[in-house]
């Protein structure tokens, strides 16, 4: 089953032990709380203004990112390890583990958000949003910050608001590799969902119909994504296989990829069935830890959410996936943007 990405309400008080938090919460707003120390912030400019979501902009001046502003507080880590930490120590303790040779650990995220994730459009190669860009910071420092006594690789693809959002990431060895590009949508790049339905209802329905296999005309499927993605991860199985039997030192790899692309790499690692792969939650902003237990094998999964606010660029799938559907029906599930 896949894994949920809770959107509740924060609750309790911070500075006291063992008070917890659901992902995607946080306090008041201010400008200057560090990543390493900042809650799980929201993500919900969806649920306002275009008024409010551009005051929720880093300043145009400073580059100064109006952010969540919160105490160092604890967050539920959603794995099998199941403790309460600072997003610090939990990354740094998994980290330890992971020099120890008793944990392997990759981290995903998607880039920062984009201007077209903003004005709610997909695909196309685009730049960050200002939002973005204080992510890409907001990585930088959370990353950087912590205790990594191993080699750090980063793999961002070819898209250059993956490349934008590593850039500030300390590491051994950094590539650009096109296999993690984005799902191309052919001749829907660019645009937005409801002029999509306004120009290709059908095509809209069909792919409602069966995400995983349709093609865009012109464009790739979830299949094909799976095709490219498959030899990247067993790249990466391989070669845990080979440190582990030439006790090799270990490595932390960071990928910046897309969310179809993540939603592969979730789907293989946590045995999600391919028919649930497509609507995967793979949130903006969010730094998503897998952690194999050398002893079982199995690999886990943790949301750590960097305190910038975005757009939620999550569609679950409409109720009516008909051919004759309505325009109402079709954009029922479409996140807002502006």
């Amino acid at each position: 089953m896949a894994p949920t990405y809770s959107r509740g309400s924060c609750s309790g008080d911070a500075s006291k032990e063992g008070v917890t938090f659901s992902i995607g919460t946080a306090t008041a707003s201010s400008s200057s709380t560090s990543p390493t120390t900042a809650a799980v912030a929201s993500a919900s400019p969806q649920n306002g203004t275009k008024a409010e979501a551009a005051s929720a902009l880093p300043d145009q001046g400073t580059g100064t990112a109006h952010i969540m502003a919160v105490k160092p507080i604890s967050v539920t880590v959603t794995t099998s390890f199941q403790q309460t930490q600072t997003q610090s120590e939990f990354g740094e303790e998994k980290l330890r583990s992971n020099n120890k040779g008793s944990h392997k650990v990759i981290l995903l995220s998607r880039h920062g958000e984009s201007e077209n994730n903003f004005s709610g459009k997909i695909g196309g190669d685009t730049n960050l949003s200002p939002r973005g860009r204080a992510y890409a910071a907001a990585l930088a420092s959370y990353i950087n910050s912590l205790n990594i006594q191993c080699p750090v690789e980063v793999w961002t693809s070819g898209l250059k608001r993956t490349i934008a959002t590593a850039a500030g990431v300390k590491c051994n060895q950094r590539k650009a590799m096109k296999e993690l590009n984005e799902l191309h949508a052919g001749c829907c790049e660019g645009m937005s969902y409801e002029e999509i339905q306004s120009e290709y209802p059908q095509e809209f329905a069909m792919r409602d119909q069966n995400k995983l296999t349709y093609k865009y005309p012109n464009g790739e499927s979830y299949e094909d994504v799976l095709a490219r993605v498959g030899p990247v991860i067993g790249n990466i199985e391989e070669s845990i296989l080979e440190r582990r039997r030439d006790d090799d030192e270990e490595k932390v790899l960071l990928i910046v990829s897309h969310q179809a692309v993540l939603r592969c790499f979730l789907s293989h690692f946590l045995d999600i069935a391919e028919s649930e792969l497509p609507y995967i939650e793979v949130p903006l902003h969010t730094v998503i830890w897998l952690i194999q237990d050398e002893d079982t094998g199995k690999w886990s999964v943790s949301y750590v959410r960097l305190p910038v606010e975005c757009v939620d660029t999550f569609r679950p799938k409409p109720q009516n996936c008909n051919l004759q559907r309505s325009e109402s029906d079709a954009l029922e599930t479409v996140p807002t943007h502006y």
